[in-house]
């Protein structure tokens, strides 16, 4: 005798049934697979991942603390350095090895401290195992002055820095990159002023002008960026000024060496030039 079930208790046994999800053979395997696969990479970092950061740290702590019982040291030059300023550096970094009593905390903060005090573009310094230092100095490259707090010099990367060893050639200062509110300059750890990238761009512009002009043979005295309009120079030895604009400034010199030829044959002396339009050039003559 066969006894059915309450038609509720069925329906409720039906979803129970279609609920259920069937493992197959191939998912369990794997499953079984990327659980030992887990269980290796757990494993593998626990033993791994402990030694390499205490090497890490240890390396870390022997650079920090590692002093130099300095024996002897050289110095290389990397680069155009006068004889006079060559001994100047020679001398500077044996006051500072003394000042150590020949104990260097570290290669690395010998190289700062010769870097912050000279001025230099790149210092390097290496010990051999029998604590001789070898010292590599390579120079900044001077193009000309420029106004921040105070008078400092330009490289030819763009760099402003203090005049300590390396001064410009020619005597050209740059005006107008930085605004009159522009009170504090602060310094990275190369010893160099920290500027915008609108400022260095106008810097930059600047390098190019004076680099041009010297290719042309033409001097300034100073160079004045004004915002919005670019940049105004005055000629060296005289009082005639000149307005190039912005960048590129290629047709405007070619203009400009032609306008200075033809007023020294006539013996013109010319007081504003403005050649940054296309093709023109407006010019006013000194009245005497």
């Amino acid at each position: 005798m066969a006894i059915g079930l309450p038609t509720k208790r069925k329906a409720r046994i039906k979803n129970v049934l279609q609920r259920q999800k069937v493992v197959t053979k191939l998912s369990a395997s794997y499953l079984k697979i990327s659980t030992l696969v887990l269980v290796k990479l757990i494993i593998i970092s626990a033993v791994l991942i402990p030694p390499i950061l205490a090497f890490r740290w240890i390396k870390s702590f022997i650079a920090s603390s590692e002093e130099i019982v300095l024996n002897d040291f050289n110095i290389k030059f990397d680069g155009k350095f006068s004889e006079s300023i060559r001994q100047k550096l020679y001398i500077d970094i044996e006051n500072i090895i003394l000042k150590h009593n020949s104990v260097i905390p570290s290669v690395a903060s010998l190289s700062k401290e010769i870097q912050e005090k000279e001025g230099l573009s790149h210092v390097h310094s290496f010990a051999d195992v029998e604590n001789n230092i070898s010292i590599t100095l390579s120079p900044r490259i001077p193009v000309m002055f420029v106004m921040t707090d105070k008078e400092r010099v330009i490289s030819t990367d763009g760099e402003i820095y203090d005049d300590n060893n390396f001064t410009p050639l020619n005597r050209t200062v740059l005006q107008g990159i930085f605004a009159d509110d522009h009170k504090s300059f602060q310094l990275d750890d190369r010893n160099c002023v920290i500027i915008s990238d609108k400022e260095r761009k106008s810097i930059l512009d600047a390098i190019q002008l004076i680099d041009l002009a010297r290719y042309h043979s033409i001097f300034f005295s100073t160079i004045e960026y004004k915002k919005y309009r670019g940049f105004f120079v005055t000629l060296k030895d005289s009082a005639t000024t000149v307005m190039f604009g912005n960048p590129p400034f290629d047709k405007q010199f070619l203009r400009l060496s032609k306008i200075l030829e033809e007023a020294n044959k006539r013996k013109r002396t010319l007081k504003n030039i403005e050649i940054d339009f296309n093709d023109k050039a407006f010019i006013t003559e000194q009245r005497t």
